[in-house]
């Protein structure tokens, strides 16, 4: 099974970078073609915007620009998107057909149209369609970055400054050198976490449905890995002690303040078996059959026993 863990972390691994390299694509394409847009609409003198009302009427052409980007260009990201989320899917039943056998085959299904629905995906004859009112086609609408441009741009107009300067303002917020860009900012949700968190939403819901009751933190060390990941690192455990990762319930350590249930990383709204190690953490679950989980933790076959009684 070690094998198969290591695989659903490499997916997540490569999506994410995926990802975030087809998104800088993305926001250098915008630039491009929202400079090429102001540089042929409007109307100069000599190397100055003009100050006119005609100039500024001209910043609706925006609206077009911003139609036609979202058809050619924001699209077909979002069926890239649905594409991975539908790898998560397959590799997780993939990872249950060893584990369990049959029973998983069974909950393909119905697992899958569940958790695409979820972000607003239907499969229809393994054909991907993104619903129009859904969360990840609605992730797809964003304004704010029109409206800077239409902002920065009515503001060079009024100042009468140079296409080099408004250029450069535009290019300073859609590509910034050192922090996010406008479409990384607006796409944070999935650049941070999101493809990790579907993929463990995607186990615990296997889980559930199988009637599985433990797992093994799977993951992995780094560098700079948590001391409350450390602590569980390729550890067993029950769904009760998971559920009281956070709190001062909890028999592990790990914490900063264990009173409070506090450690490094812990994120706003903390829901264990969806966020682990809080943060940006790397860690997933691997769920287990009551045999394996009995060979790693001998003393479990009484709680098995207990469910059963």
């Amino acid at each position: 099974m070690l094998h198969q863990e290591k695989q659903r972390q490499r997916l997540i691994d490569v999506i994410e970078k995926a990802f975030k390299r087809r998104l800088k694509n993305l926001q250098g394409e915008l630039l491009k073609l929202v400079i090429q847009e102001l540089e042929s609409e409007l109307s100069f003198d000599g190397d100055k915007i003009k100050s006119t009302n005609s100039n500024l009427l001209k910043m609706s052409r925006l609206n077009f620009i911003q139609q036609d980007f979202r058809k050619k260009k924001v699209n077909p990201l979002l069926s890239w998107v649905a594409k991975q989320y539908l790898k998560i899917l397959r590799l997780n039943n993939k990872y249950f057909l060893e584990e369990v056998g049959d029973e998983a085959k069974k909950q393909r299904n119905t697992i899958e149209k569940f958790m695409l629905k979820r972000y607003g995906v239907s499969i229809r004859d393994e054909k991907l369609i993104i619903d129009k009112v859904g969360w990840l086609a609605k992730l797809g609408d964003f304004e704010e970055p029109y409206q800077k441009f239409r902002e920065l741009a009515a503001d060079a107009i009024q100042q009468g400054v140079t296409m080099k300067e408004l250029r450069q303002g535009i290019k300073e917020y859609i590509t910034p050198d050192k922090t996010l860009g406008g479409l990384e900012r607006h796409f944070q949700t999935l650049t941070t976490d999101e493809f990790a968190r579907f993929d463990r939403v995607t186990h615990n819901r296997y889980a559930n449905k199988l009637g599985l009751r433990v797992f093994v933190y799977t993951g992995g060390l780094i560098d700079d890995s948590r001391d409350f990941c450390k602590v569980r690192n390729r550890q067993a455990f029950t769904i009760e002690e998971v559920l009281n990762f956070g709190t001062s319930a909890d028999i592990y350590e790990g914490y900063t303040n264990k009173s409070k249930g506090e450690f490094n990383g812990k994120n706003e709204n903390y829901s264990p078996l969806k966020d682990f190690g809080g943060h940006n953490c790397r860690h997933f679950p691997s769920w287990i059959s009551k045999a394996r989980a009995t060979r790693l933790r001998p003393e479990l076959k009484q709680y098995f026993e207990d469910l059963e009684n």
